[in-house]
């Protein structure tokens, strides 16, 4: 049995409630789940903050959502 790729997806950051959440619709995950036979991994939008060199690094894939967290500039 072959390992299943490890897939980031990127994450929406939203206002719930007053709280802010980092959000992946479940669609995203699907595609990934039974389109890629793959692993979801919710990255949070927060690239200025983490190391997003070594975070790819170590994944096989990276699917962007276009969510306005993680596609307009800061």
């Amino acid at each position: 049995m072959s390992k299943r790729p490890l897939i980031g997806v990127t994450a929406c950051r939203q206002i719930i409630e007053s709280h802010y959440f980092h959000v992946v619709g479940e669609k995203y995950i699907d595609a990934i789940v039974d389109g890629a036979e793959g692993v979801p991994l919710q990255l949070p939008a927060l690239a200025e903050r983490t190391a997003v060199a070594e975070l790819l690094g170590a994944l096989d894939g990276l699917l962007v959502t276009g969510s306005p967290s993680n596609i307009e500039p800061g």
